[in-house]
């Protein structure tokens, strides 16, 4: 008799909380992003399959005023077409979410330049995502390696986007500077 009660009693009280608008609030639609262990199965349990995927340090985020679950990852490519070819390495963030089976970018910015043959960072962006998901910042960190591992990444005012106005890459890579604004399904540059 008492389970009975005690089950009836428990019921009431649940009932009560969602009859009477008590219930806690639901979570925020942008909480934090989490760490993204196996990128490809995130794609695959989504319907779609990257055929040669090279991210990494992967998150799920939620972009957007729907708050479309997307993957921002990390992705790094050696080299180029400028000389001396391969003596620099690009680093890129691209939002990726899956649509209608494919995987679109939503957003692909260039966050990162260093030299290949000294390992240093030339230069480091920071993106920043608005806790609502409506835009995103790149901004000019200015950091370049640390002098001293214990402290990180040091301000070096001879680096960053005003050191080499002839730097073709530099100037690239600062260009993309900015806040981007959630628009049409995907983040674009404001004006």
């Amino acid at each position: 008799m008492w389970d009975g009660l005690g089950a009836a009693i428990r019921w009431a009280a649940i009932f009560s909380i969602v009859a009477c608008g008590h219930a806690p609030p639901p979570p925020p639609p942008h909480a934090p992003a989490t760490t993204v262990a196996d990128p490809v199965r995130w794609f695959s349990e989504r319907g779609a399959t990257p055929s040669d995927f090279d991210g990494t340090d992967c998150h799920q985020i939620a972009v957007g005023p729907p708050h479309e679950p997307a993957l921002l990852c990390t992705h790094v490519r050696s080299g180029g077409t400028e000389q001396p070819p391969g003596a620099w390495i690009d680093t890129r963030r691209i939002a990726s979410v899956v649509r209608a089976g494919k995987i679109a970018s939503v957003l692909d910015v260039g966050v990162g330049l260093q030299g290949d043959d000294s390992g240093l960072p030339r230069l480091i962006l920071q993106l920043d995502f608005a806790a609502d998901g409506t835009s995103a910042t790149l901004l000019d960190r200015n950091v370049v390696a640390p002098s001293d591992p214990t402290k990180g990444p040091q301000v070096a005012p001879d680096e960053g986007c005003d050191s080499d106005p002839e730097d073709v890459l530099l100037r690239r890579l600062c260009a993309g500077r900015g806040t981007f604004r959630w628009s049409g399904g995907r983040y674009v540059r404001a004006p």
